[in-house]
């Protein structure tokens, strides 16, 4: 899993010795980092990444990493952090929002292939199921759609299925329903066919 938060030192252009290599790798041990690398930036000023699972060490390590390469007589001209957007695939201020990454369609249609049962949810209110999606699939259920008016969520039977309408439910505004249904031939078809439409190279 790739860490969520990334530190850029920018600095002068310097020598990246062996005793400044042992001087950061045990600062990085330290906090639990897993990387550190040096890399050219087109200014033909140089900058020194390391990369943190937490918000707590990575702003730790904005305070401590420049400190440490001025003390080796690095001038440092800037710091900053950036947070890891999976769903657009990019770094970005820890302020923004992130989204969550799109699952790939094969894996999506795998786990359709075992389940038997969807929950079918539809809202009068425009976006209004975008944070019931997320919460759905941050419990590892399968949706179908992006969260604007309709949502189909996947069960594996009709007891799960009836849990869903009964936790998803307690989220909607008023005037919203939710069914379970029993997955037909042609409906499993036409949900790989909205898997493939939404998170494939042309949905993308």
């Amino acid at each position: 899993m790739r860490d969520e938060y990334r530190i850029a030192v920018h600095t002068e252009p310097f020598e990246w010795t062996y005793e400044l290599e042992q001087e950061l790798g045990a600062l990085l041990r330290d906090i639990e980092l897993s990387a550190v690398s040096l890399d050219d930036d087109p200014s033909t000023s140089e900058v020194v990444f390391a990369y943190a699972a937490s918000e707590e060490k990575a702003r730790w390590v904005l305070e401590e990493l420049p400190q440490a390469l001025n003390r080796d007589g690095v001038t440092v001209n800037d710091a900053h952090l950036d947070r890891w957007n999976p769903g657009e695939q990019r770094w970005q201020h820890p302020s923004l929002p992130v989204s969550e990454a799109l699952p790939e369609p094969l894996a999506m249609e795998s786990q359709l292939d075992t389940c038997d049962w969807e929950v079918h949810v539809h809202s009068p209110v425009s976006g209004s199921l975008r944070q019931v999606r997320q919460e759905v699939v941050g419990a590892g259920y399968l949706c179908v759609g992006t969260g604007g008016r309709r949502l189909s969520v996947l069960a594996d039977d009709s007891g799960e299925a009836q849990e869903l309408v009964d936790r998803i439910r307690l989220e909607l505004p008023p005037g919203s329903e939710t069914e379970p249904r029993r997955l037909t031939r042609r409906r499993r078809w036409l949900l790989k066919e909205l898997i493939g439409q939404t998170y494939g190279p042309s949905g993308s």
